[in-house]
């Protein structure tokens, strides 16, 4: 049975807005506690493509270097009232590595964390950008990751392996808690972290880390742009990062494929 909601229209315009206002929040907060934040993913293609969001996307991305990502955390609780800063560092419920600040009183929830004790309301991800030095030991920092937040997701019975193997490494690993998992989780992604390495990627997000593999003065110093007719930090070369990441990213996709990315089953503005 499939109990997607069809997220358009008036939905689709309240939901943006809802999200627009998390953004602003978020980003004024940032600009007094942090140095570093970007746009990213669809809602900087969105704001060089279309000035806002993307006509049909339902999310908002931010991504900060590592070391503004760690005090953006230790300084969350200072966040407005409204708003909860969602990590498995704060809640080993949560099982995914995207920290998101989500907006209390709403509701937009994903079939796969529908059964977890986890806040479910709108939100704006936030992923942090790591450190690379060794490119060649790449892979296996990425695959070590990888492993580990799939055995928090089967632990939580958020993701379902297939792969025997897959299977056999979740149980294994399940032997240890949620929050040492994650804690090794935090290690490998930081491993560089105080290396001399001059690139940054993301290991959190779903457009791969090989894509997201850019050299730091694609993001420093960091560029303005208007999004929704408000002004927001974004990548110094931003069409570097956007090439890099989609393509040509100018051209629209197909018609058939211009569709909300989440699975909700649950929504309230």
């Amino acid at each position: 049975m499939n109990n997607r909601i069809d997220i358009t229209g008036e939905l689709l315009k309240g939901l943006q807005n809802t999200e627009l206002q998390i953004l602003r929040d978020v980003t004024e907060f940032c600009d007094k506690n942090i140095s570093q934040y970007f746009l990213t993913s669809g809602t900087l293609l969105g704001a060089v493509r279309h000035g806002g969001f993307i006509p049909w996307d339902d999310d908002v991305d931010i991504a900060m270097p590592r070391k503004d990502f760690e005090k953006f955390l230790q300084l969350s609780d200072k966040l407005p009232n409204d708003y909860i800063c969602q990590s498995t560092r704060f809640n080993p419920n949560y099982p995914i590595a995207i920290t998101k600040i989500r907006k209390k009183g709403t509701i937009m929830k994903e079939p796969v964390m529908a059964h977890l004790d986890i806040n479910h309301g709108i939100w704006v991800d936030v992923f942090p950008l790591d450190r690379v030095d060794r490119v060649d030991k790449l892979p296996k920092r990425a695959r070590k990751i990888a492993i580990l937040s799939t055995a928090i997701g089967h632990k939580l019975g958020s993701m379902k392996p297939t792969k025997l193997k897959t299977i056999l490494v979740c149980k294994l690993l399940g032997i240890f808690g949620v929050k040492k998992l994650d804690a090794w989780r935090t290690k490998f992604m930081s491993a560089e972290e105080h290396t001399k390495g001059t690139r940054l990627t993301s290991f959190a997000g779903n457009l791969g880390y090989k894509n997201l593999l850019f050299e730091e003065s694609i993001y420093f110093p960091a560029a303005t742009m208007e999004f929704e007719g408000y002004s927001f930090k974004v990548p110094a070369d931003y069409s570097a990062w956007l090439r890099g990441a989609y393509g040509d990213y100018m051209k629209l996709p197909p018609v058939e494929k211009q569709i909300n990315k989440h699975d909700i089953m649950e929504i309230k503005l």
